[in-house]
């Protein structure tokens, strides 16, 4: 946070910036130099009879809304022209070179065929006697600096979301790779981009993500990277956020008060299709879950949530967990000691894969109305049923639809049958009456199967 020191040093770089050594008189015999970059920022230069460069004066000014839609090029050729302009009345009598990061404006002089707003830009620079020289981005510091130097995002930004002891405890118990980071007060830092940033380790990357996200009250994913990252680091953070920010309704709210509130509305049923939702849903409606499979549902949702949510258990696969096994051990991100881990709790679990299960865990959902949907279901199943020992596979219809119109939307003549074996001993009045009376998940008489146990106990 910015404090009144931190507005004291500023002050005081300001006025070092524009007074004796820095800032120099004009020297009319002397080499003039236009540093530029594309974000409006351009310093004159002079070399002093030591061969050192001092600043002469500085320009700088905002984008007007229609340059905006500027290519890179026409940026680039922009603040030269705005610069010499600026500094018309120390460079129109002499020779003086232009120095910017952009290649290709090295040759502006000797093109042929401008057109325009690049071709009006060269008439007028016609009008004065200079060369252009090209310099890397990286060497391009005078003009950077004033625009857009990592510190003067980190002031800005720079947030607490972590105790400082709480982060040494946890670099310790990681086992980071020290070889890669710097120890400063005995907490493990990379420096990147003249900054020193605190390395997290992966037990607190979440904690980071959710503290910036309720303190910023819920930001759009480049203002939680321009608020993270210029202090912390970790690798691919910035992949991390993006992630965090489209699935933070699941990921933040998970288990909370807030999805009994959401009112009834348009039941998305395409989110039931992806096993990285079934297992998503299964976690938050289970209160006792074993440590394997809460490591399973955490590596889902920080490293494989951006993709997982968009695969679907194909037709032609009919394993759908040995689908959710292919795509786990395919991720290039995946540490070796997980497998182990994960292959117990999916390989051998028919869970995944049984769209009864997926009814099953839409009746865990804390929204009524969805609750409802799916005991409906099956209730109705069991009605056109050959008797009530057995529930039929349902159709999945649109992807979007009034949660009211379901009935309407399934084609209950190309339904397979297939055994309720958790709900058999339910009746439909006992089911309908559990869901208005909105009885929690875990005091429901469930007669678990192999599978379904595995999967939650």
């Amino acid at each position: 946070m910015e404090t009144a020191e931190c507005q004291d040093a500023f002050e005081l770089l300001k006025n070092k910036l524009v007074t004796k050594p820095v800032l120099q008189l004009y020297g009319s015999k002397l080499t003039l130099r236009v540093f530029c970059d594309a974000s409006q920022v351009a310093i004159l230069k002079q070399t002093d009879s030591s061969g050192n460069l001092h600043p002469v004066s500085y320009y700088s000014r905002t984008l007007r809304s229609y340059e905006k839609n500027y290519y890179i090029t026409e940026l680039e050729c922009l603040v030269i022209v705005d610069a010499l302009d600026k500094f018309y009345y120390y460079l129109h009598v002499k020779k003086f070179i232009i120095h910017t990061d952009h290649a290709a404006l090295v040759w502006i002089k000797n093109v042929k065929n401008l057109r325009g707003r690049l071709f009006r830009w060269s008439l007028k620079l016609s009008m004065f006697d200079y060369e252009v020289k090209h310099l890397k981005g990286t060497g391009n510091v005078e003009a950077d600096m004033l625009s857009r130097h990592p510190a003067a995002q980190y002031i800005q930004h720079s947030v607490h979301l972590l105790e400082l002891d709480e982060i040494k405890t946890h670099q310790n118990l990681d086992n980071l790779d020290n070889s890669k980071y710097k120890k400063i007060n005995d907490v493990l830092v990379l420096k990147k981009k003249h900054l020193f940033k605190i390395v997290v380790p992966s037990s607190l990357r979440r904690k980071v993500l959710q503290n910036a996200h309720e303190q910023f009250r819920h930001p759009g994913t480049q203002k939680m990277i321009n608020q993270i990252t210029p202090q912390y680091y970790w690798l691919h953070i910035n992949q991390d956020i993006s992630v965090f920010v489209k699935h933070c309704d699941p990921l933040v709210l998970a288990g909370s008060s807030y999805l009994a509130k959401r009112q009834p509305g348009t039941l998305n049923l395409a989110l039931w299709l992806t096993t990285a939702n079934r297992i998503l849903r299964l976690y938050i409606s289970t209160s006792d879950t074993s440590n394997e499979f809460i490591t399973l549902v955490v590596i889902i949702l920080r490293v494989y949530a951006p993709s997982w949510f968009l695969i679907k258990v194909h037709h032609s696969i009919k394993d759908g967990a040995g689908n959710l096994w292919y795509f786990i051990c395919s991720s290039l991100y995946l540490p070796k000691k997980y497998p182990d881990i994960i292959e117990p709790v999916i390989s051998p679990s028919a869970y995944f894969g049984d769209p009864e299960n997926m009814l099953l865990t839409m009746l865990t959902v804390e929204r009524c109305h969805i609750r409802t949907f799916a005991a409906r279901r099956i209730i109705k199943a069991r009605e056109i049923g050959p008797d009530d020992n057995f529930v039929r596979r349902f159709v999945i219809p649109a992807a979007n639809f009034r949660a009211t119109d379901y009935i309407d939307l399934i084609d209950w003549q190309v339904c397979k049958v297939t055994p309720s074996t958790v709900l058999r001993h339910i009746s439909c009045h006992e089911l309908l009456k559990m869901i208005q009376d909105e009885m929690p998940m875990d005091g429901w008489d469930f007669i678990k199967f192999p599978s379904h146990t595995q999967a939650v106990e």
